[in-house]
């Protein structure tokens, strides 16, 4: 998570400038960090996907050597239309579907919060 110190008026509302991000953390029962081939966040919604390693190529070069996955993004506050969305986090190991978890995540005119789900995933 970044923090800055800046902050900026929208709608006489006075927002940070930090970026908020949360992330998945994929460990075997060994607790050693998954590698996964492929994964994507999806608006359960919409069915839009974001793939961070697209976005993201250097970073998650790094982070998945630890098992660490963006899960969402301010970005993605934009799919908030109700103040919550709900997103399914998909992780793939030779093109065979290892995970599938549900997260509810609430935001506002500024950041976005994960409200529900589960950051720390097992896979056997």
């Amino acid at each position: 998570m970044l923090f800055l110190t800046a902050s900026c008026q929208q709608d006489a509302v006075v927002c940070t400038a930090e970026w908020v991000t949360f992330e998945v953390y994929v460990k075997d029962s060994l607790e050693n960090p998954v590698i996964l081939d492929d994964y994507y966040t999806q608006n359960e919604a919409t069915g839009e996907l974001i793939r961070f390693r697209e976005i993201y190529g250097y970073n998650d070069s790094l982070l998945k050597t630890q098992g660490c996955y963006l899960l969402i993004t301010d970005g993605q506050g934009k799919w908030a239309k109700n103040g919550f969305f709900e997103i399914i986090f998909k992780g793939f190991i030779d093109s065979v579907e290892v995970i599938s978890e549900k997260y509810i995540v609430v935001a506002d005119v500024c950041h976005i919060n994960l409200l529900k789900g589960n950051t720390k995933i097992i896979v056997e």
